[in-house]
This record gives structure tokens, sequence and C-alpha cells, in this order.
């Protein structure tokens, strides 16, 4: 079991209470959660972060030949 010692750490360490009906998530939060998600469900990543940072480097790649 984890107990950290008071004396040695050199910050308090401080009990944070959240009712979790009472959260609410922002829309950020929410699109990671969904992101999450998916990855669990499915297993892969989503397609369109891969594709933008692909064209994005096939970009960057075309103006160092130049």
């Amino acid at each position: 079991c984890y107990k950290p010692t008071m004396t040695i750490t050199c910050c308090p360490l401080y009990t944070i209470r959240c009712e979790a009906t009472h959260l609410k998530l922002t829309k950020s939060q929410k699109k990671i959660l969904k992101k999450m998600t998916r990855f669990l469900k499915d297993g892969f990543k989503d397609n369109k972060n891969e594709e933008s940072t692909a064209e994005s480097e096939a970009h960057s790649e075309g103006r160092r030949k130049c």
C-alpha cells in the first residue's frame, strides 16, 4: 500500500474531494473522452489526426527540396 512520508516530501499532500454527481466536463474533456473510448473499443487511433500529420510532413518535405 502506498503511504507517503510527509517528513521527506517537499510538498504537502492534500485530499481533494469531488462529488461525481456534480462534476461537469468541459467540451475538450468530452472530446478526449470520446477519442479514448473509441480507441479502447476499436483498438486504433483516429484517422483524421494521422492524415493531417502525414499531409503536413509531406508538405514540409516538398518545401525542403526547393
